[in-house]
């Protein structure tokens, strides 16, 4: 059997509070990883903005209020292709949205290094060979 419940009326020594002098405040932190679409149209110049959006959906949304606070990227800095350049948090009035950009750079160093010298020595030789005498590439085998 379920128990039964007496009307408020009936109960005595109760107070009850309209809640507009006490509003009740809940906070949460998140750990967010998410997955960036990345556009390579500048590669290997590219910078990448990334973004993630926070907002109450469904019925929630009528009784939360999404307040932005503070923004702490614990994540190394230096990733494997790209470096957090900066980081940003916004609020988007629009949808009541708290919106966190990241900025991802590109370092260039590695790439010139890596794609642009060695292709650059290799045009220099190829081209270079265009003047040497023809006796210099005599072999016998």
């Amino acid at each position: 059997t379920s128990p039964e419940f007496a009307p408020l009326e009936q109960i005595e020594n109760v107070d009850i509070f309209s809640g507009q002098d006490n509003p009740l405040r809940m906070s949460r932190v998140y750990r967010v990883s998410w997955i960036c679409d990345y556009d390579m149209a500048w590669f290997p110049f590219d910078t990448q903005l990334c973004s993630m959006e926070f907002r109450a959906e469904g019925t929630s949304a009528i009784n939360i209020e999404i307040v932005m606070d503070s923004l702490e990227y614990l994540g190394p800095e230096d990733l494997t292709q790209y470096f957090i350049r900066r980081s940003n948090m916004t609020f988007r009035e629009s949808d009541e949205a708290v919106v966190v950009e990241m900025t991802l750079g590109r370092r260039l160093l590695g790439t010139i290094l890596t794609i642009y010298l060695p292709t650059l020595l290799m045009v220099f030789v190829s081209q270079a060979t265009n003047y040497f005498k023809a006796f210099f590439f005599e072999a016998i085998v």
